[in-house]
This record gives structure tokens, sequence and C-alpha cells, in this order.
């Protein structure tokens, strides 16, 4: 496995409260996660933190060898935990912070992974680009309901609504899946600085044309010159034979 990402404050705000981290455990699995903070002033960048390193810690500790899904499924959980904690000791500058996550993990062939927000995942195979997630959004809800279109989606002023984020509640709800991997296939973790500012086919581009360390360089400056109004986090996972064969 082969990891690449890059983080960036964008055009706009004064501060990244976008945090991303990935790691191997030898040849026992790989892992990355992005985490995409919202609250007040310096909140969100706490959140977000609070929320990285509690995962990347328990990333350490964990070997995945039993269930990967309920593995990571006890990591998220953990992560909020933490999140609310923080968010409660902080009294009135911290209230109702919070943070998105997606946090993927290469094990036995198959890509397990997890999200709470509208921070995505998608998969590049075959020159083709699937959303593997499903955002937890006001708009989201909207376009499933058949009251807006995906294109309407991506002007609508609730757009940046989310329905559910880690630390906000004692408790959240977390979605996990697993999708079997092939040689060459790229896993894109990335916040909605760059997904609201790239289209598929833009994204398409990038990763069918730079080497994979050049990739989040490459969609963070694309996503710049739209404007980038938000934080954009790219991070990308590529499987290698090695990940194949075991």
């Amino acid at each position: 496995m082969i990891i690449s990402g890059k983080t960036d404050i964008g055009q706009i705000r004064q501060e990244n409260q976008d945090t991303w981290r990935a790691g191997r455990k030898g040849n026992a699995f790989a892992w990355a996660a992005v985490c995409d903070g919202m609250g007040g002033e310096r909140a969100g960048r706490l959140a977000s933190t609070t929320a990285i390193e509690s995962i990347e810690h328990d990333f350490s500790q964990k070997d995945f060898s039993n269930n990967p899904a309920d593995s990571l499924y006890t990591i998220i959980k953990k992560s909020n935990t933490a999140v609310y904690q923080a968010a409660c000791a902080g009294g009135a500058s911290t209230f109702g912070m919070g943070t998105t996550v997606v946090a993927a993990v290469l094990k036995d062939k198959h890509i397990f992974y997890a999200h709470v927000g509208d921070s995505r995942i998608y998969l590049f195979r075959h020159q083709t680009l699937v959303q593997l997630t499903r955002d937890h959004s006001r708009v989201q809800e909207m376009v499933e309901a058949g009251k807006i279109t995906e294109q309407q989606a991506k002007i609508h002023p609730d757009r940046n609504r989310i329905t559910r984020a880690l630390g906000v509640e004692m408790d959240v709800q977390v979605d996990v899946a697993s999708i079997p991997i092939q040689v060459r296939d790229e896993i894109l973790l990335c916040s909605d600085g760059l997904s609201n500012q790239l289209s598929d086919e833009m994204i398409v581009q990038v990763l069918s044309q730079y080497p994979i360390y050049e990739q989040p360089e490459a969609l963070v400056q694309l996503a710049n010159q739209n404007g980038g109004p938000d934080n954009i986090t790219a991070v990308v996972m590529q499987v290698t034979q090695e990940d194949i064969n075991g």
C-alpha cells in the first residue's frame, strides 16, 4: 500500500481545521483517516485534532486480526467519545463542536471504511470514480427525496449542513462497509473542501495523469484554483501487488 496526502488552508479561511493521518502496521494492515472540524473560532481545530489523535492511537493498538469492520467501528465510536468529552470540558467556547470523519483500512484484500458527516471516500478503478460513502447532510436527504437534483445540491445554501458529526452528542451512528480490492485500485479520502470544488471528471483527470505522490498536491491546487473557499484535504491510498499477494 502506497499512501500520499496533503492538507491546505484554502483561499479564504483563517485556520485549517482539517486534519489527516495514515500509517501501516508491518504487513498486517494499512490505514488512513481525514477529519474536518466544525465549531466557533478554534473549536473546529480542537475537534478534528482530538478525533484524529484518538484514531491514530487506537490504530497503533489494534491488530485487526479478528473482525476488521468491528474494530474500525469501535475506533470511530471511541473518537466520538474523546471529542464529546473535550467539548464538555472546554465550556462555552467548545460547546457543540464536532468533526466529520472518514477512515479506511486495508486488510485481508479488502478496504474496510467508516464515515460520519460529509467528508467522502472514493474508489478509483479502471479510470472510473465511484463514491463509496453517502453524505450525512441535509442536501443529500433532499436529493434522495427527489426535492432537488444533484446539480442543485452543489449550489444549495444548505449544502454545508450535516446531519451527523463526531462529538456533538454522547453517541453517534457510524456507517461501516467494505469492498474487495484489486491491484492499482486507489482510495481517495477527502474533506468537502475538495469534493465541493471539483467535479468527478476533474478528480479522474488528476488521478489518471499524476503519479500517486503528486496526486494530493494536484487535487488541492485545482480546488484552490476553483476558489478554495474551505480547507482542503486529500489522501490517496494505492493498492500494490504485495497487498494482494499478502
